[in-house]
């Protein structure tokens, strides 16, 4: 009992209530009354007690009726107490929580792993199927494409740049191609091989349609290359990517039309008539030696107007003719002019 009831004669004669703290409300009091009611014996098990000196205690406790002429005159109260046997049971209870929320975050953990481990296999499809799919397309360009690492070491070249690289097959990096390969300028002057442009590329230029003859000991051509670096997330120069086409055959034709053009001209600059070539402000663009030699003070600053107002046109029977009459004006109105004289 807490103190003073701790001692025998300031509790006889007292109520159980007042003695015995925590007992009002208690499972303690509902027995008592149970007892009362039914006339016999009764159990509460783990009651709590609130002491100012003990603090929380717990208590089995019995209370059994004893009898006088068939009356209940009296009631016997054992009670023993049980505190660490109900702790020790909150605390299994606590441990088994514990574990099974345990192996429930083991469960959820397996759950998410295996989750993981689907995830990253549908993403290694993924990108294993999206990898086919450049591959093949960059397989299957019609322009060369070359991969490099940050060392000129060849990655991969396509189906068109191994058509255009010498013996490709024995080719490792870019220095093994350069050493086969001369390089030159559209003009004819020789490029070095630090100024090709994947090997620019490795020093960080982008380098955008650069056009250039190569010559190899098989072959011959023209290409137009393109060549960029590629950085990581660091900012680190990872790889060199070079994209190039044959243009032998534009190159040719363009120097075949510019020949042609100046064939042309060589017959137009001599032909025994004068001619002479307007844009459609009135401006001369060419004339030719006969025109020249006719009209000596014509040149390039002259324009058709003020070339008409220095001259006086007359038709073969002496008639003035105004200078908007005349055949170079009327073509220009979209008359077409035919041996007029």
């Amino acid at each position: 009992m807490d103190s003073p009831f701790n001692k025998a004669e300031n509790s006889i004669g007292i109520p159980i209530c007042k003695i015995i703290t925590g007992f009002v409300g208690s499972k303690a009091e509902a027995s008592c009354n149970t007892v009362i009611e039914t006339q016999k014996t009764n159990d509460a098990k783990g009651f709590k007690s609130v002491s100012d000196v003990r603090g929380i205690t717990y208590w089995d406790s019995t209370q059994t009726p004893i009898f006088e002429n068939g009356k209940i005159k009296y009631i016997l109260q054992t009670s023993i107490e049980v505190t660490e046997r109900i702790e020790n049971k909150k605390l299994e209870l606590q441990n088994k929580v514990i574990e099974q929320q345990k192996e429930q975050l083991q469960e959820q953990k397996g759950q998410l792993e295996q989750k993981n481990i689907y995830l990253e296999l549908q993403l290694k499809k993924q990108l294993e199927q999206q990898n086919a799919q450049l591959v093949s397309i960059i397989e299957n360009l019609t322009e060369g494409v070359i991969v490099a690492d940050n060392k000129g070491k060849l990655i991969r070249s396509n189906l068109e740049a191994k058509r255009l690289m010498y013996q490709w097959d024995k080719v490792n990096n870019l220095e093994d191609e350069l050493k086969n390969t001369k390089l030159f300028d559209l003009k004819g002057e020789k490029i070095v091989s630090e100024n090709f442009p994947a090997v620019r590329a490795l020093r960080s230029e982008r380098v955008k349609d650069a056009k250039m003859f190569i010559r190899q000991t098989n072959k011959e051509y023209f290409v137009e290359m393109s060549a960029i670096p590629i950085y990581n997330t660091n900012g680190d120069l990872t790889r060199v990517v070079s994209c190039f086409h044959d243009i032998t055959k534009t190159i040719k034709q363009s120097r075949k039309i510019e020949e042609q053009k100046k064939e042309l001209e060589g017959f137009i600059e001599n032909m025994a008539d004068a001619i002479v070539i307007y844009n459609k402000n009135g401006e001369f663009t060419y004339f030719n030696a006969e025109a020249r030699r006719l009209y000596p003070e014509i040149n390039y600053k002259n324009t058709r107007d003020n070339v008409h107002n220095e001259f006086q046109y007359y038709d073969l029977d002496n008639n003035s003719i105004a200078k908007e009459n005349i055949p170079t004006m009327r073509v220009f109105r979209g008359e077409r002019i035919r041996n007029e004289s």
